[in-house]
């Protein structure tokens, strides 16, 4: 009897600690998973004596430093912040020799856009020497050092235009051997440029995304040709260069970011109509005619291609480009204007491409006249 009672109390005794334990593991088991953790509350920056502001991880480091590309030299502030096994960048830059005032109002062929676009070029230039000269640079040396060239290759792409508080942005995609993200280039006006990069594993990384559109430029007033143009609400419209410029080639929807709008077009003048009041009568001999009002179209007999720029390739920017022009009745092709446009210098190569084009003059009633014609030049890397 006596051994039966012990026996049963060590069972019990058994039962108990194992119950127990089991009880313990359970407790211990959502401290251990990492799914159940909280995410931290990220801070936010705004340095003083910066005119931007950003969610970020933590307080960043920040390190002065100098990058030119092309004839755009600036120099100002990096402030990094290294978390999770992702970086977090914003370069705050002056355009040490103000090349931005120079180029923001100039017109090319009539463009109004064209310096304000081609000063974005040179400021995606700052960010491919910043981010993706390093990584092609410690790839060299990989190389020297192993003897063994690897087929990657660094990259960075095109996705869209938009606006940051009424200032001229992009964004574009870095891909580097072992992390890429998003990245943002910005005309900040007064002189500054901004670079802000989210570099992960992953590249489509939610934190990534998370940060890059947390950045803002404070209390930036809009431009001066956002000012001086009229509400743009589509073709035959002045742009509102605060207004999104997306092209779906880009590969990003026009609505990826709230409150923005999409604008495809830049300034197209109307045709002129029979009837229409004009300062002084023009005859019909020298004034553009619609395809509509002629009795033979203009035929053109040789349309040179624009081909490629090297900036163009380098950013992977595909698309169309599209003019409207004359075919004047004296074998010209003038009054050019964009209809439509891509960046880094495919632009212009169309309508370099477009003056050089050969035709014969539409006739009416069998005399030469001058007609509107819409050109579209397809870029397409192959």
């Amino acid at each position: 009897m006596k051994t039966e009672a012990l026996t049963r109390l060590a069972l019990a005794l058994l039962t108990a600690s194992l119950c127990a334990r089991a009880a313990a593991t359970q407790d211990a088991t959502p401290a251990q998973n990492p799914t159940q953790t909280p995410t931290p509350e990220w801070v936010a920056v705004s340095p003083a004596g910066e005119e931007f502001k950003a969610l970020m991880p933590k307080a960043p480091l920040r390190l002065e430093q100098e990058v030119s590309a092309r004839e755009l030299p600036a120099a100002g502030q990096r402030y990094m912040v290294r978390e999770g096994g992702a970086r977090y960048f914003v370069w705050s830059l002056r355009d040490t020799q103000d090349v931005g005032s120079r180029l923001r109002h100039l017109s090319y062929a009539g463009w109004a856009y064209g310096g304000q676009s081609h000063y974005l070029d040179l400021v995606a230039e700052l960010a491919w020497e910043l981010l993706v000269r390093p990584e092609l640079e410690r790839l060299e040396a990989e190389t020297k050092r192993t003897g063994v060239r690897k087929m990657f290759g660094p990259s960075m792409a095109l996705r869209l235009e938009f606006d940051i508080a009424g200032r001229p942005a992009r964004e574009y995609t870095v891909r580097l051997e072992r992390e890429g993200g998003p990245v943002y280039v910005c005309d900040g006006g007064g002189g500054r440029v901004y670079v802000v990069a989210a570099l992960a594993a992953d590249p489509g990384a939610p934190d990534s995304k998370r940060f890059v559109e947390s950045f803002a430029v404070k209390d930036s007033p809009a431009p001066a040709a956002a000012v001086a143009a009229a509400p743009a609400s589509g073709v035959g419209d002045a742009p509102n260069v605060s207004t999104l410029r997306s092209s779906g080639t880009f590969g990003t929807p026009a609505n990826s970011r709230p409150g923005v709008s999409p604008l495809n077009t830049s300034p197209l003048p109307p045709v002129p109509k029979v009837g229409d009041s004009a300062p002084a009568p023009v005859a019909e001999e020298n004034r553009p005619l619609r395809q509509a009002e002629v009795t033979r179209k203009a035929l053109i007999t040789a349309k040179p291609e624009p081909g490629f720029t090297e900036s163009a390739r380098k950013f992977d920017v595909t698309g169309v480009v599209r003019l409207r022009a004359v075919l004047s009745r004296t074998g010209e092709v003038t009054n050019i204007s964009v209809v439509r446009y891509l960046p880094h210098g495919l632009t212009e190569r169309a309508i370099e491409a477009a003056k050089r084009i050969k035709f014969t003059p539409a006739q009416k009633d069998g005399r030469p006249v001058s007609q509107y014609v819409v050109l579209e030049y397809n870029f397409n890397i192959y």
